[in-house]
């Protein structure tokens, strides 16, 4: 797809490939956004923030932290790695969040696209042939589907993203486990952690949200569909076009409903569950580490 730059672009009137200007334009901003310079930005202003609160939040608490040190220099190297290791885990969480929120907004933006315009062509030719050829229904039937396997493709590389930020805080919450020594966690330190953390499940679950809702528009098409093909009119009400038979609807239908991949799965599939879980299964392996400790094992 030929994409102009925001700043040299004119308001297009044509289409390229078949597509709408509504979708061409919806598409240029999405790639624009999805930059690696432009995600970088955006992560690196959200860790400045951020850091800036716990930074508050540290003077506010001002509680008396424990650290088990074994000389000066063990100190030393302790609090040298303490801010960077809090920065590092907070770009990580942010630029998770980052491509969380932008893939989000893509799936509403391609389901507001689609509701504002149902007969207009979010998708190349070459694209709506191929789906056409494949699964022998006509085109104006097939752009939701075509929506909804783009959105589990795309959902599924960015929900396994979530893994990451509960990755590091699980390691956190080993590397200060009683088992190795006398470690206190202090509120200013978990604080920002637990945010964090927070703030990435909410965008997963806003994810799996916006694809359902994008399921259920489609699934009311097709259930459209199938009552104008029953009636033999035209879904439009206008001039009756070619469609496809009741059957081939239903079969449609089917596939939508049974649509498992990406943010389509079943929640207890996703890996936002399992990685929700992992750091309370390091929280009780620690425990059961500490027990065997105490029972010199």
């Amino acid at each position: 797809m030929r994409f102009i730059p925001p700043l040299h672009r004119q308001r297009r009137t044509g289409d390229d490939h078949g597509m709408t200007p509504e979708a061409i334009d919806f598409w240029g901003r999405h790639i624009v956004q999805n930059r690696l310079v432009a995600r970088l930005v955006r992560t690196g202003s959200c860790v400045v923030l951020a850091t800036v609160f716990s930074g508050l939040l540290i003077v506010a608490v001002s509680e008396t932290r424990f650290v088990p040190q074994r000389g000066d220099l063990s100190f030393a190297v302790h609090e040298l790695l303490r801010l960077p290791a809090l920065v590092m885990m907070f770009f990580l969480v942010f630029f998770v969040v980052d491509a969380t929120v932008l893939c989000v907004r893509f799936v509403r933006g391609l389901l507001r696209l689609r509701r504002l315009h149902e007969v207009a062509a979010n998708w190349p030719e070459p694209t709506l042939k191929k789906f056409e050829d494949e699964m022998g229904i006509p085109r104006a039937y097939l752009e939701n589907w075509i929506d909804l396997q783009f959105v589990a493709r795309r959902t599924h590389t960015v929900t396994l993203l979530i893994y990451y930020p509960f990755v590091v805080i699980s390691l956190w919450l080993l590397s200060r486990s009683a088992v190795f020594d006398r470690w206190t966690m202090s509120v200013s330190t978990v604080g920002p952690a637990a945010v964090g953390a927070a703030v990435a499940l909410g965008c997963a679950v806003a994810l799996r949200l916006a694809a359902e809702d994008s399921r259920a528009h489609a699934l009311e098409q097709v259930r459209n569909a199938v009552s104008c093909a029953s009636a033999k009119v035209a879904p439009d009400g206008g001039t009756p076009q070619p469609s496809p038979s009741v059957d081939q609807l239903k079969l449609l239908q089917g596939r939508i409903e049974n649509l498992r991949e990406g943010a389509f799965a079943p929640f207890w599939q996703q890996p936002l569950l399992k990685a929700v879980l992992l750091p309370f299964a390091t929280l009780g392996g620690t425990t059961v580490l500490d027990y065997m400790a105490l029972a010199n094992l």
